[in-house]
């Protein structure tokens, strides 16, 4: 059985260069690998608090990490996976997927794995017989293209 954390954060910040728009609140939501509960609850959380901190409440635009290109939900969502990825796995934690949204209606969701089940296990049989089938097609593919150039 995989266990883990959910943690929810909150970021109050300008996603707009247009500064008469009004904030947005983003939500992050990371799934962490278990660690000890202690750890868990404290440290973790404290330090990621923390990281978050910097953000909040500023014009994204402005700040260094977001100068280039455009600020769209993706962007913030591959950004964060990948800091706070860091940030955990120099606490012993694992990040397996984070989900970023400003609306309960458009979420995205990163991960460098199979997402996380959740209510229907059967669903992720099903996807691991998907990933199955197109890794078999794709050898195959490959395999034909190989004898034909021979």
């Amino acid at each position: 059985m995989t266990k883990y954390y959910i943690s929810t954060y909150y970021i109050n910040t300008y996603l707009s260069k247009d500064k008469s728009v009004p904030p947005s609140v983003i939500h992050i939501v990371l799934y962490i690998g278990a660690v000890e509960e202690e750890k868990m609850f404290y440290v973790l959380e404290e330090r990621t608090k923390e990281y978050l901190k910097k953000f909040q409440n500023i014009h994204l635009a402005e700040c260094p990490e977001f100068l280039e290109g455009e600020i769209t939900l993706e962007n913030l969502g591959d950004f964060f996976y990948q800091k706070l990825k860091e940030l955990l796995k120099q606490q012993g934690a694992e990040l397996y997927q984070l989900e970023i949204y400003s609306t309960p209606t458009r979420r995205y969701k990163i991960s460098d794995r199979l997402l996380l089940p959740f209510q229907y296990p059967k669903d992720v049989e099903k996807r691991i017989e998907h990933i199955q089938e197109w890794s078999h097609r794709l050898y195959s593919a490959g395999k034909e293209e190989a004898n034909e150039k021979h």
